[in-house]
């Protein structure tokens, strides 16, 4: 039997790691992403990076974007991101 509790990190397993049987609850994140990408704006080219959930009342507690902390503690329904970089000079 899989045991869940106390798993603070991300984690993989397939749908044969689970016992069959009938389950009070499973709640499953699709998705998140961290990647960067490069953007154009008055000839200067933009290093930043995005950071995006895909999932549906997803439970946020904070995660890093490139070198912030955010901090959510909160649920959020569905496509939330994030976005941090630089852009003369100036970070956001």
């Amino acid at each position: 039997m899989l045991n869940l509790q106390g798993i603070t990190k991300p984690f993989k397993y397939t749908g044969k790691d689970f016992a069959a049987g009938t389950y009070t609850w499973l709640r499953v994140s699709l998705a998140y992403q961290n990647y960067n990408i490069y953007m154009n704006a008055l000839g200067q080219t933009i290093d930043a990076t995005l950071a995006s959930f895909i999932g549906f009342n997803t439970y946020l507690g904070n995660y890093k974007v490139k070198d912030s902390t955010v901090t959510i503690n909160a649920n959020k329904l569905q496509g939330y991101w994030a976005l941090e970089g630089k852009a003369f000079g100036i970070g956001f």
